[in-house]
């Protein structure tokens, strides 16, 4: 997954309104990626959002808005699996 330098408005909310309508799905824990192990996931995602609420436009918290995105993904992949 190729890390965008600017996330839109639209973007941002769509991703926050992703994770309000999936909280109850999400794993206990989750290994992200090869450096990012969440071992409280909802927590986690709580406080990315919360971070990146007040400051989705600044291209520093570009990494935590791309960190949501893989936990969005990953979750997906899961359901997938799912039969």
């Amino acid at each position: 997954m190729e890390l965008p330098k600017d996330y839109t408005k639209a973007q941002v909310d769509e991703l926050y309104a992703w994770f309000k309508q999936h909280e109850d799905e999400l794993p206990e824990s989750m290994q992200v990626n090869d450096c990012i192990y969440c071992p409280n996931l909802r927590r986690s995602v709580r406080s990315l959002i919360s971070i990146t609420s007040e400051h989705w436009n600044h291209t520093y918290f570009g990494g935590q808005l791309h960190c949501l995105e893989e936990i969005r993904a990953h979750v997906l992949e899961q359901q997938a699996k799912k039969p």
